[in-house]
């Protein structure tokens, strides 16, 4: 019920540039970057997904190795971004200003 209420005041503009907001949930994006790291998880989509940019330059630089930059962005960057631009429309996912 927390979560409800600090998105309402974000979106009613009474949390000023979302200061209360980001400092309640800045932790999550670390947690959730250190459950990748400690599944061994790097795929390249998920991580794009968490919104983790740390990890995803990273792991772009591991699968040039082994992959073509153009299969890299199709295969995962694009559907990635895709998937969270899907959950942005539905009010899944809400971007900061």
């Amino acid at each position: 019920m927390v979560d409800v209420i600090n998105a309402f005041k974000v979106l009613w503009f009474e949390d000023e540039n979302c200061e209360n907001y980001v400092n309640v949930y800045k932790n999550d994006r670390e947690e959730t970057a250190k459950i990748i790291q400690e599944n061994k998880s790097h795929d390249l989509f998920e991580i794009i997904e968490k919104g983790i940019k740390e990890e995803a330059r990273g792991e772009t630089f591991k699968l040039l190795e082994s992959e073509e930059p153009l299969e890299i962005i199709n295969k995962r960057i694009i559907p990635a971004l895709d998937q969270v631009g899907d959950r942005y429309e539905k009010g899944i996912y809400f971007f900061p200003n």
